[in-house]
């Protein structure tokens, strides 16, 4: 669990999360770095906090049966990423509950906003 500890120190507050439909679309915002054989790598999920912080994530499966900005929670949003938690989620500590469970509105934008 020390990842999804780092990522919490990270984004504590989530505040919106961007997700990109386009690899296209993420390198056009600038959500992308430059690997090793100069290839643009991107980012298409970037959940973001409060104070502006950002977790850059990268799709490792696209969905099938729906869009992403349909995903339930930021758990199934982690999946499509290939970060999956093992452990049942009500077995973990609270602050990982809280963070896992954060279910963003479904709007037709990218910025998809979190209101408490």
């Amino acid at each position: 669990m020390t990842f999804l500890s780092e990522y919490i120190s990270i984004t504590p507050n989530i505040r919106d999360i961007i997700i990109f439909n386009s690899r296209e679309e993420a390198i056009k915002k600038g959500y992308y770095i430059r690997d090793h054989k100069n290839n643009e790598v991107a980012y298409q999920v970037i959940i973001r906090d409060a104070s502006n912080r950002e977790l850059w994530l990268r799709l490792s499966i696209l969905p099938t049966d729906k869009p992403l900005k349909y995903t339930k929670d930021v758990n199934e949003l982690l999946s499509f990423c290939g970060i999956n938690i093992e452990e049942p989620i009500e077995t973990l500590p609270d602050k990982f509950k809280r963070w896992l469970t954060i279910k963003p509105p479904i709007l037709p934008s990218e910025v998809i906003t979190i209101e408490n």
